[in-house]
């Protein structure tokens, strides 16, 4: 990918709630898992691979598991060293991380859009929903 013809604009890190099931009391349990992403000009985003993912805990009986979130802290000083790379005229090795949807209007989208893709993941998430 040429980033001169398709520059990184933007570094962020954000915030994955997943569901962990629920606990015996019939709650359920979420936790949060962070990640470090990048958007190009055109909108394509890319995720590093290494997330800082969150796990639940449980009490000696197993009763009551409790959440513990991935570190929000360590995902922002990682989305701040690949800033201060990339302003420093580094680049990013793409082998370390995942292209993801482009960003909702983007040029990436819309270029995604007129294949079909998003109708036809819409009618396989239909079709799933119908044997849940």
């Amino acid at each position: 990918m040429d980033f001169k013809k398709d520059p990184i604009i933007q570094v962020y890190s954000y915030e994955w709630l997943r569901d962990t099931g629920h606990n015996r009391e019939g709650t359920q349990v979420i936790v949060a898992d962070f990640y470090v992403a990048f958007e190009t000009h055109s909108g394509r985003r890319f995720r590093h691979n290494h997330g800082f993912i969150g796990r639940v805990e449980h009490d000696d009986l197993d009763f009551f598991p409790w959440p513990v979130h991935g570190d929000k802290a360590a995902a922002e000083r990682l989305a701040s060293r690949i800033e201060r790379h990339l302003a420093l005229g580094g680049t990013v090795n793409l082998d370390l991380w995942c292209e993801q949807d482009p960003a909702y209007g983007s040029s990436a989208y819309e270029d995604l859009d007129r294949t079909g893709f998003f109708r036809q993941r819409e009618i396989a998430e239909d079709r799933q929903a119908m044997w849940r």
